[in-house]
């Protein structure tokens, strides 16, 4: 099964600009709105763990 999750990507000049000082902000950023999209679709990440087992 194929799904893709349309999340809010901060634009390429506010990653130049370096309101994301770090990589692990940005990373948090994206893992943040993937989460927030998982949720939305109901899909548990538990769930998605454990059919990768």
């Amino acid at each position: 099964m194929e799904f893709t999750i349309k999340h809010d990507r901060p634009p390429r000049k506010q990653i130049r600009e370096g309101t994301f000082r770090t990589v692990e902000e940005l990373g948090k950023f994206k893992n943040d709105k993937l989460m927030a999209s998982l949720e939305k679709a109901g899909i548990s990440i538990f769930d998605l763990m454990k059919n990768f087992q």
